[in-house]
């Protein structure tokens, strides 16, 4: 599968998901609290041709990483392996602390299968991860799998 996103701004290159998180000298890992695997998160709507009845949001949640330094966070599609959305650039955190970004799923946002309409199939489920780096990707870490769903 190819690596990187098609984006208006720029690719992204993803390391292989299979590695184990990079750290660079004395740096903690990242290490993501939240989403910490399993969730659902429901995209609703009254019709497909009108927007949400309510925004779906979640807060991501992390320690580690370097003090101080821009942390890049990515929401990734894992069945096309790209870059879905950019989350967050260049959050600080604190040594010793955790980092939150609040992350409100875009109105016009389409899970990696689609959302379906028809009756024998009300649900279309995409499979994600959170990306997380620091702005040189000299330390980064993937987060546990969750399901963003379209519910009509």
């Amino acid at each position: 599968m190819p690596q990187g996103e098609k984006s208006r701004e720029r690719v992204i290159k993803l390391p292989d998901p299979h590695t184990s998180p990079k750290v660079s000298g004395d740096t903690p890992p990242y290490v993501l609290l939240n989403p910490n695997g399993g969730e659902i998160y429901k995209v609703d709507a009254r019709y497909p041709t009108q927007p949400p009845t309510r925004q779906c949001s979640f807060t991501i949640y992390w320690t580690g990483g370097p003090a101080d330094a821009d942390t890049l966070i990515y929401l990734i599609d894992i069945k096309n392996w790209v870059v879905a959305l950019p989350i967050k650039g260049k959050t600080k955190v604190v040594a010793g602390g955790v980092g939150a970004v609040r992350f409100p799923i875009p109105d016009n946002f389409k899970p990696t299968d689609d959302c379906d309409t028809s009756s024998h199939n009300p649900l279309k489920a995409g499979m994600y991860q959170i990306y997380i780096q620091d702005s040189l990707a000299a330390n980064y870490s993937y987060g546990p799998e969750f399901t963003i769903v379209c519910a009509y």
